[in-house]
């Protein structure tokens, strides 16, 4: 046997190059046909590798050329008198005993498997052994021949006679088949059985023994058994998949954070974990690792970048948690030598989840990396946002970090993209308000005002209106601090108190400009409230807000501010108060009456003697609550020539009131209670936020 020469480097590269292809490609479209069991690397399935896979296709063809010219191989014969010598029967017996080879190992395992998936059957464990046997058979053959170790054929007559006839063939065929079957299958299909079983070993050198057959059994079988299950829940042994039979009880594989699917095939299962679950493991998973970098201090690099990790897994988490319970907002506090994660859902502030207080500091600190903030500043407050995903949904996050006399906290108010663009009808005002509303903001100037506490709502009346009129043939600017939602067709700034950038001061901007309706945050001064009026009485379109109590006393607050009452009369246009009242929950509400001593207890005169209404007896989509999701009520003044003088002549508030409801105005409380009587919710919530 002569050793290899230059003229062998073209067959030894083509064999090489084929192999590397050939690696590359099999598995990724095994994967794809459900063939093969073993989830493949991420980057196996990126759009690049397709890419690399075609760029090598001409390589492939270039050394598949170049065989032609490898005489030695083909001992001095070409292709054409090879084929003449085929078709005379000198080598028919290579081609018989591949053929049965490859029926018996590929083609029958390979044909059952796919018909087994076309049925929504598992492939079973011949096909997947079958596959992995043909990457190593497919490997032996190319080092044969890339090594030259078949220059000679005829040094091979001593193990094999040649040329071989076709019975030969077909029994050395056969014989190889039962080495296949002896080594890889019955080792396969054998630990394919412990897996069934539940066994934890097995499920772990599975793809071992389908690569190595035998060889891997063994390793199975002289490996140590573990005393300790896999991560798991305490007291219990690894779970299973019930279709593709791989554990389901690490919760480090549950990257979606969906835990009702299989972390491998995606399959519905019964959950094992919940989000609270994830959330303490990664935080006691933290812990584990300061110890670990307390003690060894040569890794501790190491340490900090996994701790990094584990961190923002953690608050990963906590953010998808508050999305699924329908937070808009998030505190992390220190309370009683806890770190405590309060979620506030429908207006009403609970713990969702109570973890180690050393966790605090690491996880603001990993806010204010998000935010770009300054991490090493405990002792001023700072402001900041981010974007992020959340069960595929698009999350806005305003941040607050502030110091506390036990460390620092950390508020982060969730904003729904989804929720906030609607339409105007979406807001649930009655007919009469609504009406009022378009007819309003269709005007081209005046000023209309939407007042109420924080979390009432008024940003999502204020977009959504804004959204009706944005249709691209008026300049529409807003002010905001900060920009909460990015919106189309709107021109937005953001106040920076840093640059001397108050809402003043763009608001001069803004009226440089050119423009028709302008959106200003909220009126927090007598320069920006005087500001806005003039705006107003100048020809644009103006929306602001004010945290007041109604509609009259926010007539009363501008003048407090400063503005001058007959200005302020000629350019109000509108003034809508607002709350926010949980929704009875329809899976659990019944159907209750509510007499007139009820309502006299509660201080509501004058009412009915006795209203249908309903109420939510608590299940588990309301978490016993009785409530789910939220729905605003309105208090809208539209002043009229009498409301006007009466402004003008600075008449106290409660005058403007008596005359703003002789108008037909329907107070807080009044459209509140017709809630109730609409069974949309109940007298109790009413009374919590208009009280």
């Amino acid at each position: 046997m002569s050793p290899v020469s230059t003229a062998d480097l073209p067959i030894v590269i083509y064999a090489v190059c084929f192999w590397i292809w050939f690696f590359v490609w099999a598995p990724q479209r095994a994967w794809v046909t459900g063939l093969l069991h073993d989830d493949l690397p991420v980057w196996l399935r990126q759009q690049s590798f397709k890419l690399l896979r075609l760029l090598m296709l001409p390589v492939f063809i270039y050394f598949a050329w170049g065989l032609t010219d490898y005489s030695q191989t083909l001992q001095g014969v070409d292709w054409a008198e090879l084929l003449n010598q085929t078709l005379q029967g000198t080598y028919v017996g290579l081609f018989a005993g591949a053929a049965v080879l490859g029926v018996v190992l590929w083609g029958f395992p390979l044909l059952i498997a796919r018909t087994r998936v076309r049925k929504g059957i598992e492939p079973g464990e011949w096909s997947t052994a079958a596959l992995t046997f043909y990457r190593w058979w497919a490997l032996g053959i190319l080092l044969v021949i890339g090594t030259g170790f078949t220059e000679d054929i005829a040094e091979l007559e001593g193990l094999i006679a040649v040329p071989l006839d076709a019975a030969t063939a077909t029994a050395y065929a056969l014989g190889v088949s039962l080495l296949y079957f002896l080594c890889w299958f019955l080792p396969s299909v054998w630990l394919a059985r412990r897996v069934e079983a539940g066994e934890p070993r097995a499920v772990d050198m599975q793809p071992k023994v389908r690569w190595l057959g035998l060889l891997g059994l063994l390793m199975y079988c002289i490996q140590p058994r573990s005393k300790s299950p896999a991560v798991g829940r305490k007291g219990e042994g690894h779970k299973l998949c019930p279709s593709c039979m791989r554990p389901i009880d690490d919760i480090g594989r549950y990257e979606s954070l969906q835990f009702e699917n299989c972390p491998h095939c995606g399959e519905v299962i019964p959950p094992v974990f919940s989000i609270r679950d994830y959330i303490v493991h990664y935080a006691h998973m933290v812990l584990e690792a300061q110890e670990f970098k307390a003690g060894k201090r040569k890794a501790v690099k190491k340490a900090e970048k996994q701790e990094s990790d584990m961190v923002q897994r953690m608050l990963r988490a906590i953010l998808t948690m508050g999305v699924r319970e329908r937070g808009t907002d998030l505190h992390l506090i220190s309370e009683g030598g806890q770190f405590l994660v309060r979620c506030r859902t429908d207006g009403i502030l609970w713990t969702m989840v109570e973890l180690p207080e050393e966790l605090l500091r690491l996880v603001v600190s990993t806010i204010k990396v998000q935010c770009n903030l300054d991490i090493a500043e405990r002792r001023k407050p700072q402001d900041g946002s981010f974007k992020t995903m959340a069960d595929d949904r698009k999350l806005d996050v305003r941040v607050n970090t502030s110091p506390a006399g036990d460390g620092e906290t950390a508020s982060m108010r969730l904003l729904y993209r989804h929720q906030v663009l609607g339409s105007l009808e979406s807001l649930g005002m009655s007919k009469h308000a609504h009406g009022l509303l378009v007819d309003a903001i269709q005007r081209p100037h005046g000023m209309i005002l939407v007042t109420g506490p924080t979390g009432s709502g008024k940003s999502t009346t204020l977009y959504n209106s804004l959204g009706t009129i944005a249709d691209g043939r008026r300049n529409i600017i807003t002010l905001e601090d900060p920009i909460e939602f990015h919106i189309e067709g709107l021109t937005q700034m953001q106040v920076n108190a840093a640059k001397n950038f108050d809402f003043a001061t763009g608001l001069r901007s803004i009226l440089r400009q050119d423009p028709d309706v302008i959106m200003v945050g909220e009126i927090r001064d007598g320069e920006t409230a005087k500001m806005t009026v003039d705006a107003a009485m100048t020809g644009h379109l103006v929306f602001s807000t004010l945290h007041t109590i109604d509609t009259t006393t926010t007539i009363g607050r501008l003048l407090d501010l400063g503005v001058d009452p007959h200005r302020h009369a000629e350019a109000l246009l509108m003034v809508i108060a607002q709350r926010l009242v949980r929704r009875i929950c329809h899976t659990c509400e019944e159907e209750i009456e509510i007499d007139a001593d009820y309502f006299a207890k509660l201080g509501i005169p004058n009412a009915p003697a006795k209203i249908k209404a309903r109420r939510g007896r608590g299940c588990e989509r309301c978490h016993e609550s009785g409530f789910y999701e939220r729905e605003g009520i309105y208090e809208v003044l539209r002043p009229d020539g009498t409301i006007r003088q009466l402004i003008g002549n600075r008449a106290p508030s409660y005058e403007i009131r008596r005359a703003a409801r002789a108008l037909g105005m329907r107070t807080l409380l009044e459209d509140g209670l017709v809630k109730v009587v609409m069974g949309r919710t109940t007298v109790e919530e009413v009374l919590r936020v208009t009280s």
